[in-house]
């Protein structure tokens, strides 16, 4: 533009001036160095521009003196008022642009704790947000209803789990929401050791000024209607966490938590000079099965002793000996529950065990698979607190939980640990919109979960990593699980055809009425 007006008016130079000026930038750093270098780049860019400048048109002003700064301040930004430091008129048009510190609420000082408080005026829930929520809501307040815009590259913690249904009102309560959104990607730098985190950028506009919205997925630009909390083109429903189920589901628990400096648990060889020192203690010996070992095929048992065989069960040399050492780790312990423990130190700090059988769920399974690990273990068996536990369920739970849809659900509510879907009882299962099944339907699905842990069985010398891997998933595998994603769609009275996502939206929807009718009762 400026190029043409040069050209129809060598003599009117005015007209071709730049008219941003480094007054028109503002900015807060915490830090006084980075302060110090923030402005110090603004003079540089200006001085580069001012090259680039003169060498398209002719003539630049100069940068030496060095006459007017941009106005960074070194401060807080949470202990800022923002309207004040930068004024934001109705005719002005500003954009604020960040990247604000990603520190999650297990490592926020206690000053950063506060500034959350603070900030959400001490809200429900507020003390598992990320530090970095308080510059969403200090900058939707800053922006709503005039021509302000912003945009924070954020860690993808904001739009998931948890913290969406107690961060996401509060921006929506200030008539503000979403006009861009880049979906997660890994951060990366040239830093030596660099932060392995997992970010998102995020635009907020006042929304009656939002005319288009657009999703960035990887090299794909998606024009969207609305872009809801979760990054999706879809409606925008938030999910709460329940603490008990919205329908009528078996209920599901934590692991059993050893609690025990691992003086409980046996390796294969472990389990071996035990039973060697005398067959008795056999039966002490439980399979243990966590994450780990139910989908990498890794062999580890325990030490499972009820209070009325402890005397039996101290007569072994090896026994007595690790119970005095999980004794003693207990003992040193800070936590008021954990030193009570010590006086059961033959025990779990949870003692949870099957009848029959029980499903397993891992709380965190690979972004690759496309199905979520279920196991349906045998009564024997001990599953640890690294994954969730139905027992004695009836086996239709499992072809359900099993299903691609159940994944999806779990993945969009349930958020993940970087990319990697994590899997709550609280957000996952206990929300999870199952409608009501007729015995029909139930004794269709118990077969085609028999099915299911037939075809594993077959193929019982790979481990389910290997199984579930989507480059080496036997034929057999895929099949019976494309059986059992057809007939769950019929139950939901989802279109077969109808794209994943579509079918996340007919959830939410289904969700949010359920939730309706339950506030009804």
């Amino acid at each position: 533009i400026l190029e043409k007006l040069k050209e129809q008016d060598q003599n009117e130079w005015l007209m071709t001036q730049s008219g941003i000026k480094l007054t028109q930038f503002y900015g807060i750093e915490i830090e006084d160095y980075p302060h110090e270098m923030a402005k110090l780049s603004l003079w540089i860019a200006q001085h580069l521009m001012n090259i680039v400048y003169e060498n398209t048109l002719g003539e630049s002003r100069a940068t030496l003196p060095l006459q007017e700064s941009g106005n960074i301040i070194c401060n807080n930004a949470t202990n800022v008022n923002w309207s004040e430091f930068c004024k934001n008129e109705k005719n002005s048009e500003i954009f604020v642009i960040g990247n604000p510190p990603y520190i999650g609420p297990n490592k926020q000082t206690k000053d950063q704790k506060k500034d959350i408080k603070r900030i959400f005026n001490e809200m429900k829930g507020c003390n598992i947000l990320d530090y970095i929520t308080c510059w969403f809501s200090l900058g939707s307040k800053y922006i709503s209803k005039n021509a302000a815009k912003l945009a924070f590259v954020s860690t993808n913690s904001i739009i998931q789990g948890e913290q969406v249904s107690i961060l996401w009102p509060e921006i929506y309560n200030h008539d503000v929401e979403i006009y861009f959104a880049y979906k997660s990607f890994h951060w990366t730098n040239n830093a030596k050791n660099k932060a392995g985190v997992t970010c998102v950028i995020i635009g907020l506009d006042s929304k009656d000024r939002i005319k288009n919205r657009k999703i960035y997925d990887d090299k794909k630009i998606i024009n969207v209607k609305y872009i809801n909390a979760y990054l999706h083109d879809g409606p925008n429903v938030l999910v709460y966490k329940e603490n008990t189920q919205i329908v009528n589901l078996p209920k599901m628990n934590k692991g059993n938590m050893p609690l025990d400096g691992g003086n409980l648990i046996l390796s294969q060889d472990e389990k071996e000079d035990l039973i060697n020192e005398n067959t008795i203690f056999k039966k002490f010996i439980r399979p243990f099965m966590g994450a780990e070992e139910f989908i990498n095929g890794k062999k580890r048992y325990c030490l499972w002793i009820k209070d009325e065989d402890l005397n039996e069960a101290l007569t072994s040399k090896i026994i007595s000996s690790r119970i005095e050492k999980v004794k003693n780790f207990r003992s040193n312990s800070k936590r008021q529950g954990t030193l009570k423990l010590a006086s059961k130190p033959h025990r779990f700090s949870d003692l949870n065990e099957a009848k029959k059988n029980c499903i397993l769920i891992p709380r965190h399974t690979s972004e690759r698979r496309k199905f979520l690990t279920v196991g349906y273990l045998d009564k024997n068996i001990i599953v640890p607190d690294s994954s969730q536990v139905i027992f004695d369920p009836p086996l239709y739970i499992f072809t359900i939980l099993s299903c691609k849809l159940h994944c999806a659900w779990a993945s969009f509510v349930g958020g993940t640990l970087g990319t990697s879907p994590r899997y709550s009882i609280k957000l996952c299962y206990n929300t999870f919109p199952i409608p009501s099944i007729n015995e029909e339907h139930q004794k269709k699905l118990d077969d085609l979960g028999f099915e299911l842990i037939e075809i594993r069985e077959k193929f019982s010398n790979k481990t389910l990593a290997d199984l579930y891997d989507p480059k080496s998933m036997p034929l057999e595998l895929k099949k019976i699980h494309i059986k059992i994603d057809k007939y769950v769609d019929i139950l939901f009275g989802i279109n077969q055809n109808l794209e994943l996502y579509q079918k996340i939206y007919i959830l939410l929807n289904l969700y949010n009425k359920i939730k309706s009718n339950n506030k009804l009762l």
